[in-house]
């Protein structure tokens, strides 16, 4: 039988029809939505300024936004089963999403009270929350990382079961004193903690696109770097160690990769739960568990992915927007406990 992390040295045909449905999928997303801008587009109308504005400025920048996100989400995924050797994991295991949360929510309610004069904060920390608490959510997941890794490290390297315990326990302290700083928030507060936690991509700009996209064109280079200590991971520690690989310098690298993945996603659009679990899944069934396809593979799906959620968030119930991370959990929730109780009964 075929070893499965066997590479055949070129790329197989049936993979290019990935990047062909994505290439149709992003224009054919212009035209649903609230606004009445993608039917003259579609219909050939003479755009007015507004219209113009709508899809250039806000409905294109989003999508491109939504599939950049999808892809990266994809490869942490990726990452992330390979490091535990676990097909049920994902990066919201070590608790980089909840610390993100946690920071998200601080800066939220400290945003607003820093305007209304009710807090005063050193001047640096309340111009990093008053301009953007995307920053501070980003360094939230970089924090939470910093701290699941320094938990996790033994005197022989990272030990798996530390790192997963490591992330759990600081997975509820941060969703507690997230409980908490809620408990405390009033009510316009709540509003905006409720809608950036439920997750959506409404605030995606040409700016935060071009930082996603350069930040995210990197970590996909890093991860496709990695693509044979990946694979040998997979086999083991011993057997990854034997091939003369520096595991638990590996394993630092990818650790921090998915932290800084997760948490500048995380940061600009909420929680998207099940993209980094389901995208992983689909690349390993269509194509192969050898990571050189499995990542790029995976990263499609990804993108499609949060492509499709993102055009049934903006469309479904018009002129009103659903939030994506209700979408993305009906979607990956029923997939999740399918695999479940696949690997239950492998196990018997």
């Amino acid at each position: 039988m075929e070893n499965t992390l066997t590479l055949k040295n070129r790329i197989p045909r049936k993979l290019w029809i990935l990047p062909a449905v994505m290439s149709v999928a992003i224009p054919f997303a212009i035209f649903p939505g609230a606004s009445e801008a993608g039917l003259k587009l579609l219909t050939g109308t003479a755009l007015d300024e507004s219209a113009r504005y709508i899809l250039w400025e806000i409905r294109l920048p989003r999508i491109l936004f939504s599939v950049v996100a999808g892809m990266i989400l994809a490869v942490s995924g990726v990452i992330a089963q390979s490091l535990f050797r676990n097909p049920l994991a994902e990066p919201g295991l070590v608790g980089i999403s909840a610390g993100s949360m946690t920071f998200a929510v601080f800066g939220i309610i400290a945003s607003h009270r820093l305007l209304a004069g009710e807090l005063v904060l050193p001047g640096w920390l309340a111009a990093l929350i008053g301009n953007s608490f995307v920053a501070f959510a980003f360094l939230g997941g970089l924090l939470t990382s910093w701290l699941v890794m320094a938990f996790g490290k033994t005197a022989r390297g990272y030990s798996m079961v530390r790192l997963l315990l490591s992330g759990i326990a600081i997975n509820a302290f941060t969703m507690a004193f997230t409980g908490f700083m809620i408990f405390l928030a009033d009510d316009r507060e709540l509003r905006d903690i409720t809608f950036w936690s439920l997750g959506s991509f409404g605030a995606a700009n040409w700016n935060s696109f071009s930082i996603l996209g350069v930040s995210g064109l990197a970590a996909m280079f890093v991860a496709f770097y990695f693509h044979k200590e990946l694979d040998l991971l997979l086999l083991g520690e011993k057997a990854a160690n034997d091939s003369g690989m520096n595991v638990s310098r590996v394993r630092t690298i990818l650790l921090i990769l998915i932290s800084l993945i997760q948490g500048l996603v995380i940061a600009w659009s909420g929680m998207i739960s099940f993209i980094a679990l389901v995208a992983p899944h689909l690349g390993r069934l269509s194509f192969s568990a050898s990571h050189r396809l499995l990542l790029a593979s995976s990263a499609f799906y990804g993108g499609l992915l949060t492509l499709f959620a993102d055009t049934l968030a903006r469309s479904l119930a018009a002129p009103a927007e659903l939030p994506l991370g209700i979408l993305t959990g009906l979607i990956g929730a029923p997939y999740f406990l399918m695999l479940v109780r696949r690997e239950v009964k492998y196990e018997h």
